[in-house]
């Protein structure tokens, strides 16, 4: 017999369906009250209204979900308990709700515009979904900017350091758990016909003038959206500043006196205006119209200024402005983008943009040019959701990697003016002993072939491997081409961290209570190895030190000392507890007690009179370890139940006590560990109302914001603990006790001095020296050129066994001749192993660089040998090869290219002198940081100095050549000397297109144009032959 028929799936009900059902009950109720059978009047909150868009009858019996009567009910509850701020009664339920309210933040679609998603904190929705221990109040100040509680820092990741929720889930979050928040909405706007999420809002400066026409000094602070019009921000400020209409509103980008306030078109959003971050604007009665709105030095604006243009920071884009640096600045780079890539747009091919990414870059080139004179600071918007479209790694506000932006860019970039619109396969023959000039250039050949671009031929240069089998001594050469050149650091097995080792009362040295060491420690090891290393440095017993994350004066987490060193990211400073077994109880000394009816009265118990001994640690009783924190009472202008919020201040606190002990116990075990900073406090015995303990201790929740056992709607900052001997207190592990100090106390007998002072262990020194010591950039040249062995593919084996045969090769690198541009990648980032780390070394590179010395040889048999300088001497077999490539210019007879007109000669093997004139900085460790970018502007001729400038986002200032080389530095950007020197025109390394028939294309026809990424990829021959250099393409590594 067949079985019951399967159950139909369940049917979830919307909120916003739940939302109407309830104004629909409402109209019931409210109907039902005006009714004359009505036996008594019925209170409604909210009378209904025609126009509530609230469901009718019909509609409603209409739903497919109306008969669920289960459902309707618990999704009726789920909003309850919201609304009415009423805790679910098990971490399951609340799950569900905030899941049922809640919704995947995807960045390329985020919504419609309007729609609202809240950021919270990563730290606190962390600690709620691990749904452990008493969840905390929430706090999002973490993520505010310094000067406003509306902002967001900048640097934020998405997931990393906040999370994104919808507008339902933050109100059930922040009604459950409250807290000083503070709320952090952020809109879902429509720019350029492109919905995204609008993490930074613009910050505007807003003045005004007095009925003199002069500016006042006070300014108000607005943060508002871009896609807003300038007429609603003239409203809006006009009421910040209570300022009557009619007004006109001017606007300008900077502080400075000599740039000129412009008129502002009320009927334009902020994003059309081109209103950047900390933009200011001027509101002006109109009857004062008629005096110019120019300052005594606005007829000069242009003398005086560095010419140097800054790139606002869009939200983590820091990688994407020191970068972009250093390309705008590049030679012959910026030349082409003016109009000559205009006749190599390739509109048909399927690997770049479709010549989106080059107008893109052109009209950044422009606006940088633009604002030279101007207001010297650039927002990239347009470019950043052009690159973000091409790759939407780009496109969200997550930290990137500069060399992996550049790299992705520089080939998307070349990809649009690429003259071959489609990649043709060649296969390469084996070197075969044959000379080495003629295998290079048939390998250039097929490069120039692929890549016909100035891109390309600008920042290609090409390397010489050897790749020699153990077995049959078969040798192959291949002369691929590469545009980025990574440089090895030297690395130890062993890394530096530095830590606050916090003692315990029982070391007895109060002057080195808090000590900052700097332990060595194996980089594959364990937490632990972070723990014996402060043993040994400060005497500590290994087995009684716990490692902590501390942030804002509380215990965030304890650390694993199990867990490996990868765990635990370069710039991580942890705080180490010394935490002893508990002692017997060791009272607060005092002079005489207070009679024992005054005691009595306050319920507090007598004070001992004799101190007693500590008998060392306590047997065979039960410890657990509690958290302190040290807090002070606040007073708040705006307050809901408490005009007094705690505020935590000082280094807390790790006590092991028994399980079970008395509150006279507690109270003399946390005087121990705080009495260092109050050493003249005793309390007078004839003073009834003198404090017992300079402090009264509370049970708290981990952040000491509030109380742990009491609800937030009873306005308890924590249930006191008394100091009597007869009541046990009962702990648990990782409780949380607050340190209510007393103010009279603070002000009297807290020493500031002591509580925040920190002894430097010798050992923080050391660390620096050793990390401080310079390595030449040459040594890590020359370690880049060794040999390894590697498992691959011999053809002569194969041969030989007729099967498939890999064996044992020694490969080595070198480079064969130089591009016109070199950069260099010092490869400080490592991942592998479960471990990522970050290399510190401060690699010292100069700004005259030959690469001569670093150029590979000719081989021995084919019939020719390089000098030293990189020239060649005839052999016995010089009939028989190609002429070398001697200069930029090169010879043009090359019978090894496919096609004459498709290579391009660049590469030297005589010109191999460098300058230095960009750099890329990464300030931080693995995983966050900031990036900056030293830059050279001015070729020296014309008795011109060359100057260069620190581009810190929007700040950009002058610096000297010294400061350039430090262990920051991450990408190395070199132009050859014939380049730098303009005694070689871009004509000469790339020339233009020769027919009169080609037409230029015009950017605006590119724009218009729809794209899609491409689902095509380039196919390669998994047979014989050498396809290294077709796999990699242009911006491929060395």
């Amino acid at each position: 017999p067949e079985g019951p028929p399967p159950l139909p799936p369940p049917l979830v009900v919307p909120p916003e369906a739940v939302r109407q059902l309830c104004r629909f009950v409402d109209g019931s109720i409210a109907s039902f009250a005006a009714s004359p059978y009505r036996k008594r009047q019925l209170e409604v909150a909210t009378p209904p209204s025609d126009d509530d868009g609230g469901l009718t009858l019909q509609q409603f019996l209409a739903e497919p979900w109306a008969s669920r009567a289960s459902e309707l009910v618990r999704s009726i509850g789920r909003l309850a308990r919201v609304d009415l701020a009423l805790l679910p009664k098990d971490p399951k339920e609340e799950r569900d709700i905030v899941d049922w309210l809640n919704a995947d933040f995807d960045p390329q679609n985020p919504g419609r515009p309007g729609d609202t998603w809240y950021l919270i904190s990563a730290r606190w929705w962390e600690q709620w979904c691990e749904c452990k221990g008493e969840a905390l109040h929430i706090n999002n100040y973490e993520l505010l900017h310094q000067s406003s509680l509306s902002r967001v820092r900048m640097g934020l990741n998405h997931c990393e350091d906040y999370q994104l929720v919808t507008e339902g889930a933050w109100r059930a979050l922040h009604a459950w758990y409250g807290g000083p928040g503070p709320p952090l909405p952020r809109q879902v706007i429509q720019v350029d016909g492109r919905c995204e999420l609008e993490i930074y809002p613009l910050c505007l400066h807003v003045s005004r003038t007095d009925d003199n026409g002069k500016e006042l000094l006070a300014d108000e602070v607005m943060v508002i959206s871009r896609s807003r019009l300038l007429k609603e921000v003239k409203e809006q400020a006009c009421a910040l500043h209570r300022f009557p209409e009619p007004v006109a509103v001017f606007h300008k980008m900077t502080l400075r006196d000599e740039d000129e306030w412009e008129a502002g078109d009320e009927s334009k959003t902020l994003h059309e205006l081109g209103f950047i971050d900390e933009h200011r604007l001027q509101l002006r009665k109109k009857s004062k119209l008629r005096e110019s709105p120019l300052s005594p030095a606005g007829a000069n604006s242009a003398k005086g200024k560095s010419n140097a243009v800054g790139l606002q920071n869009l939200g983590n884009t820091c990688y994407m402005n020191a970068s972009l640096q250093c390309l705008l600045n590049t030679p012959m780079l910026p030349l082409y983008f003016e109009h000559q890539y205009c006749y190599d747009m390739n509109l048909n091919g399927s690997w770049g943009m479709s010549g989106k990414l080059a107008v893109a870059f052109s009209e950044l080139l422009a606006e940088v040019e633009r604002q030279r004179n101007g207001a010297g600071v650039v927002a990239p918007r347009s470019f950043r959701r052009t690159v973000g479209d091409f790759k939407s790694q780009f496109g969200g506000f997550r930290q990137q990697d500069a060399q992996e932006f550049l790299s992705i860019f520089l080939a998307g970039l070349s990809d649009d003016v690429n003259r071959t619109h489609e990649k043709p396969y060649i296969e390469l023959k084996d070197s075969e002993g044959r000379p080495d000039q003629v295998v290079a250039d048939e390998f250039w050949a097929a490069h120039c072939h692929r890549e016909q671009s100035a891109v390309a031929a600008l920042f290609s240069s090409q390397f010489k491997s050897i790749a020699r089998c153990k077995d049959c001594g078969h040798e192959n050469a291949t002369f691929d081409p590469f545009s980025f050149l990574p440089i090895p650091l030297p690395e130890h097995n062993f890394r530096w961290v530095t830590c606050t080792v916090v003692s315990a009362p029982q070391s007895g040295n109060f002057d080195q209570h808090t000590v900052q060491v700097c332990a060595r420690v194996p980089k594959r090891g364990q937490l632990s190895d972070v723990l014996c290393g402060a043993a040994g440095l400060t005497g500590l017993p290994a087995e009684e030190l716990v490692a902590a994350d501390v942030a804002s004066g509380y215990v965030n987490r304890l650390l694993d000392s199990t867990a490996a060193m990868s765990t635990l990211s370069d710039d991580a400073r942890p705080t180490v507890f010394h935490v002893p077994a508990p002692l017997a109880a060791v009272p607060m000394p005092t002079p005489t007690p207070p009679p024992p009816s005054s005691e009595a009265e306050e319920g507090r118990e007598p004070i001992p009179s004799e101190r007693v001994q500590a008998d060392g640690p306590r047997q065979n009783q039960e410890t657990v370890m509690v958290y302190l924190v040290q807090r002070r009472l606040q007073k708040v202008e705006r307050y809901f139940l408490n005009p007094y919020a705690p505020e935590l201040f000082g280094t807390p606190i790790l006590l092991r006590l028994p399980l079970t002990c008395s509150g006279l116990e507690l109270y003399t075990s946390v005087f121990g560990c705080v009495k260092h900073v109050v050493p003249d406090f005793i309390p007078d015995p004839n003073a009834r109302a003198g404090p017992r303990y300079p402090f009264s201790l509370s049970l708290v929740k981990r952040d000491g914001s509030a109380c742990s056992k009491c609800s937030w709607r009873e306005g308890c900052l924590g249930c006191r603990v008394y100091p009597k001997s007869n009541e046990p207190v009962q702990l648990r592990a990782e409780a949380t006790l607050g340190i209510d100090w007393d103010a009279k106390v603070l002000d009297k007998h807290y020493k500031v001095k002591i509580a925040r002072h920190v002894h430097m262990h010798e050992s923080v020194k050391l660390a620096q020296l050793e990390r401080n010591t310079p390595e030449n950039l040459g040594q890590c040249l020359e370690s880049l050129t060794q040999e390894e062995e590697v498992l691959m593919y011999c053809k002569d084996c194969t041969k030989k066994k007729g099967e498939y045969t890999e064996t044992v090769h020694t490969k080595g690198f070198k480079i064969w001749s130089c591009g016109p541009l070199l950069v260099m990648q010092l490869k400080r980032f490592h991942s592998g192993d479960g471990a990522s780390y970050k290399l510190h070394n401060l690699i010292t590179f100069p700004t005259h660089l030959d690469m001569g010395e670093y150029l590979a040889g000719e081989a021995e048999g084919s019939g020719c040998s390089t000098d030293a300088a990189g020239g060649t001497e005839p052999g016995e077999n010089e009939k028989d090869r190609e002429p070398a490539v001697k200069t930029a210019r090169g010879d043009q007879n090359s019978k090894a290219a496919t096609n004459e007109s498709q290579t391009f000669r660049t590469l030297s093997r005589e010109i191999t002198q460098y300058e230095l004139y960009g750099v890329v900085n990464h300030i931080g460790g693995m995983g966050s940081g900031h990036y900056t970018s030293f830059v050279r502007r001015g070729d020296g001729s014309s008795g011109s100095r060359t100057k260069w400038y620190c581009c810190n986002d929007e700040r950009v200032y002058e610096v000297s050549e010294e400061d350039v080389v430090s262990m920051n530095a991450y990408l190395l950007f070199y132009v050859r000397t014939d380049v730098a020197s303009g005694s070689i025109a871009l004509k000469d390394l790339y020339p233009p297109r020769a027919t009169s028939s080609d037409q230029a294309v015009k950017p605006e026809e590119v724009k218009k144009r729809s794209w899609a990424p491409s689902l095509l990829k380039s196919t390669f021959s998994s047979g014989g032959g050498n396809t290294s250099s077709q796999d990699s393409g242009f911006c491929g590594v060395m």
